[in-house]
C-alpha cells in the first residue's frame, strides 16, 4: 500500500509543478509570463480542448464562460 501512496503523491507532486497557479516555477506560471508552452503543458491543453469537443462543451477548461457569467 505504501508504494501506491507514494506514486500518487509523486503524481499530485508532478501535477503540481505543471499547472498550479500558485508556483512561480509551474508550467502554468512560466506560460503566463512569457506565453512559451513546455511540451507537457500543451499535451495537457491539447486533451482538455479534445474533452470540450468531445461533450460539446459540458466540460469547457476556458475562462470565458466564467467571465461571462460573472459579467467581465
Amino acid at each position: 500500500v505504501q508504494p501506491a501512496i507514494a506514486a500518487a503523491f509523486d503524481e499530485f507532486r508532478a501535477v503540481d509543478k505543471l499547472l498550479s497557479i500558485h508556483r512561480p516555477d509551474s508550467a502554468l506560471a512560466r506560460a503566463n509570463a512569457d506565453g512559451k508552452l513546455s511540451p507537457e503543458l500543451a499535451a495537457v491543453i491539447q486533451h482538455a480542448l479534445a474533452i470540450a469537443k468531445e461533450t460539446d462543451g459540458a466540460f469547457d477548461p476556458t475562462i470565458r464562460p466564467l467571465a461571462d457569467l460573472w459579467g467581465f
